[in-house]
């Protein structure tokens, strides 16, 4: 995570302005599914983005409904889950 809304993953940068980046069809799926995990939540001085880190799961609660979209696939639930709970 590189600021609020900006990230690098899988070597490639990506924003999450509006509700529907979540599920960016321009995305490659793997990207979309690593956005899903929320794994900076955990990452090497995450403390020190902990306002960003919030804003970003309410966002995330609120821009993706429950059932639609990548982020309610099994496998980045599984994930985002075990990250949310640490």
């Amino acid at each position: 995570m590189t600021a609020r809304d900006s990230f690098v993953l899988l070597n490639e940068k990506g924003r999450v302005k509006t509700a529907a980046d979540w599920n960016d069809p321009e995305k490659d799926k793997l990207w979309l599914y690593n956005l899903h995990y929320f794994d900076d939540l955990n990452a090497h001085g995450a403390e020190t983005r902990t306002e960003w880190h919030k804003a970003l799961v309410r966002r995330w609660i609120s821009e993706n409904p429950p059932t639609k979209g990548n982020g309610w696939e099994p496998y980045p639930v599984a994930l985002r889950v075990v990250n949310w709970i640490k």
